[in-house]
């Protein structure tokens, strides 16, 4: 089994709001190399918010203001602050490298 099946994000849709500190088009591949699966819009099917930093805006975001929503009527959106979660990929993808060139 592969270490992308083992990824709590796999199969899961997830939903992007904010600025990341990355390019938005970066952190979907990221997501979608783990096995996710991007959405562009919050809707009851998204399992994943990732939050970037919204403070630059108001505040809020009508994805993220739409998701609570959603949390609200008992759908299962987890809201996930998007830097930590891009920076956990990051560090991952890199060890996966590294064991490729350890182990081929």
């Amino acid at each position: 089994m592969s270490a992308i099946s083992n990824s709590f994000l796999w199969g899961k849709r997830f939903a992007i709001t904010g600025q990341l500190s990355v390019p938005r088009r970066e952190a979907i591949c990221m997501f979608e190399k783990a096995g996710a699966v991007y959405v562009p819009r919050v809707t009851r099917l998204t399992d994943i918010l990732l939050v970037g930093d919204i403070r630059a805006l108001t505040g809020t975001t009508r994805k993220l203001c739409w998701a609570r929503q959603l949390r609200d009527y008992g759908h299962q959106v987890t809201l996930f602050n998007g830097e930590i979660l891009i920076a956990q990929l990051s560090k991952s993808s890199i060890r996966n490298q590294k064991n490729n060139l350890i182990g081929g």
